[in-house]
């Protein structure tokens, strides 16, 4: 007959099950969780087990470190950053032959094509609603009154753009 257990037993392994389940050394376990000072959560069989909330984060800090690390040109031998970006520079000439990358210039003309276009739909809207639809002075007054606030707001929006990219 099996051995019933509690569920928040479930979540608590010893460092073999933890090793074993993550493909790692035990040895390699143990020094993760004593680096990152976790304590066992209780003493089962006569082996402590790990409550996994707190053993997974420590277990993985390491690895995390040590990506952000090697991102990092600041944190690189002189050789290693030159390589570093040498190897950025490519994949940005790859990006852009591929076409997954544009020149800032390219986009913000395809933006101004495109507001160009919004807003001589919006200043024709007003005409079109009074002359086809039949919308009285006052309707037509308050549609151009949201188009203004809408052209208003496209241009401090715009205006925000070239602010950032003065400042960059």
């Amino acid at each position: 007959m099996s051995e019933i257990t509690q569920i928040s037993g479930a979540f608590e392994w010893s460092i073999s099950k933890i090793a074993e389940s993550l493909g790692m050394s035990r040895n390699t376990v143990a020094k993760r969780l004593r680096e990152n000072h976790v304590h066992p959560s209780r003493k089962e069989k006569g082996n402590f087990v790990y409550a996994l909330k707190d053993a997974m984060p420590a277990i993985f800090a390491a690895d995390s470190a040590k990506a952000t690390g090697i991102n990092d040109p600041d944190e690189m031998a002189p050789e290693t950053r030159k390589a570093w970006f040498q190897s950025e520079n490519e994949r940005v000439k790859l990006e852009r032959e591929l076409g997954n990358l544009l020149d800032s210039s390219d986009v913000a003309r395809e933006f101004s094509l495109m507001a160009k276009a919004v807003i001589q739909v919006l200043d024709t809207l007003p005409d079109v609603l009074e002359r086809d639809c039949g919308l009285t002075p006052s309707q037509v007054s308050k549609v151009q009154g949201s188009i203004d606030d809408l052209r208003d707001q496209m241009a401090l929006r715009a205006g925000a753009i070239e602010d950032e990219e003065d400042a960059a």
